[in-house]
């Protein structure tokens, strides 16, 4: 019976051991996973506000945005017909065999974004990388919108198909940015085949940096 008791004694020990063993790891492993993540401040804006970057990113700190502003002038869905009369500089819209995007549907979200550099003069570092941007509607948050860089570059073309956008210190320039998204095409479309789904009115996140600050900017549609 004393033997018994003694093992029993011995067992709730080495389990009470166990347990505050296990306890120990699992507050290291948190530990480790907090001081090993990216916490980020939130600002939020609204269209018109003039936000200053002070050095946030959407994907680089190479970006170099100390001295950089910007400010959504407004926000407007909009057929790839209509952004093409209103924006194009040449009018043609490069032909994609793959999509079927009906060019009158409402399959744009477009942001009238200015572009300040309050930089020193001389001072040539930094840019925008509207790579990492991203518009997000509230009530689908599954669903992001990125800049249609084929669009975009028929109203900026002297980006050259790039994303990066800068303007030379103690100037500013307004763009016209378009959002869109793509889906695969049902069956029994042929397969490959994709377009931009209409969008929704409603309200939106346009996400202009991720680090260290997350910049947003709350628009209506």
């Amino acid at each position: 019976m004393g033997c018994h008791m003694n093992l029993s004694r011995h067992i709730r020990l080495g389990c009470t051991g166990l347990v505050v063993l296990l306890l120990i790891i699992l507050g290291y492993r948190i530990t480790l996973v907090n001081s090993e993540g990216l916490p980020y401040g939130i600002a939020l804006h609204s269209v018109g506000d003039s936000v200053e970057l002070n050095g946030a990113f959407a994907e680089y700190s190479t970006e170099n945005t100390d001295g950089f502003s910007f400010s959504v002038n407004s926000a407007e869905l909009m057929s790839i017909n209509e952004y093409i009369d209103r924006y194009s500089k040449d009018s043609v819209m490069p032909n994609d065999p793959y999509d079927t995007t009906d060019p009158n549907e409402k399959t744009l979200a477009v942001l009238t974004i200015t572009i300040r550099n309050d930089k020193n003069e001389g001072d040539e570092r930094g840019y925008l990388d509207s790579l990492g941007w991203s518009l997000i509607p509230r009530n689908q948050k599954e669903r992001w919108l990125r800049v249609d860089s084929t669009l975009f570059n028929l109203s900026v073309p002297q980006l050259g198909g790039a994303y990066q956008l800068s303007v030379r210190p103690g100037t500013e320039y307004t763009i016209n940015v378009p959002f869109s998204t793509s889906v695969v095409d049902g069956f029994p479309a042929q397969a490959g085949l994709g377009h931009k789904p209409t969008l929704e009115s409603g309200d939106y996140d346009f996400i202009a940096t991720n680090l260290p600050v997350r910049h947003i900017v709350e628009v209506e549609l």
